[in-house]
């Protein structure tokens, strides 16, 4: 094995000059390179259909710990047949809160690919109060977040046939 040396000063001169010039350029790159944002994240997540009476929604999916810790806080809305679909591994008693919402939603809790129960109409919490948390009266794998009003128009009731990924 060689080690190069470069002994003419105007060599190292010039290789300095190089190696300056690569490091600003590859500084240049990486300083206009987009940020991730939130916003980013949430138009990331993977998109699915939930189908409950023959009405599907169209859903983002929260797979992971932190889209479900995410969900849809800080979202300016949702528009009608659009929601989220919180995944869960093992069916548990699980506790949604409103924290960081802007909208009023209908929470749909799901086990065994039917509908266990229904929370109406959740208020958009007040900056003066800490946000509510609603817990599934039934064990749940899965979590239907849709804009309020939608289970009521759409006359879903618990015992709906649910078809999700």
């Amino acid at each position: 094995m060689r080690c190069l040396m470069i002994s003419n000063p105007i060599s190292r001169i010039t290789a300095f000059i190089i190696l300056l010039a690569g490091i600003v350029i590859i500084s240049l790159v990486l300083m206009f390179l987009p940020a991730p944002s939130a916003s980013n994240t949430i138009d990331s997540q993977v998109k699915s259909l939930v189908i409950i009476n023959g009405i599907s929604i169209s859903v983002d999916l929260a797979q992971t710990q932190a889209q479900r810790e995410q969900g849809l806080s800080g979202r300016e809305q949702l528009n009608a047949g659009e929601g989220m679909l919180f995944l869960f591994n093992e069916p548990d008693y699980l506790r949604f809160w409103m924290k960081d919402m802007n909208f009023p939603i209908d929470i749909i809790f799901i086990n065994d690919k039917k509908i266990v129960d229904i929370v109406h109409n959740l208020p958009v919490p007040t900056k003066m109060d800490m946000p509510a948390a609603y817990t599934s009266k039934e064990k749940a794998d899965r979590v239907l977040e849709i804009p309020a009003g939608t289970a009521e128009s759409l006359n879903w009731q618990i015992g709906d046939v649910v078809a999700t990924p």
